[in-house]
């Protein structure tokens, strides 16, 4: 996932054929994108615009109750919605 190489497209793939993963996977696929999206100038509808963000997305809502959020998670997570958008 983190790999230098991976691109936007390559992070999403890789990340949603990973689901379901735990937290730790999930906080740094989302922050691994938005960095991404960030670094390369991309406009956010990149990102926004494709269904496996929001799936991403989703499994923070749908399963955050069943993780035990570190707070450094729940920043990386927030941080990245915030770049991303």
């Amino acid at each position: 996932l983190v790999a230098p190489e991976n691109d936007i497209e390559d992070v999403l793939r890789i990340a949603v054929e990973a689901i379901p993963m735990d937290a730790d996977n999930l906080a740094t696929s989302i922050h691994k994108i938005a960095k991404l999206r960030r670094t390369r100038d991309l406009p956010h509808e990149v990102v926004t615009e494709d269904h496996r963000w929001s799936q991403l997305i989703d499994q923070v809502i749908e399963n955050g109750t069943a993780f035990i959020w570190p707070m450094r998670l729940l920043s990386l997570v927030a941080w990245a919605v915030s770049r991303v958008r």
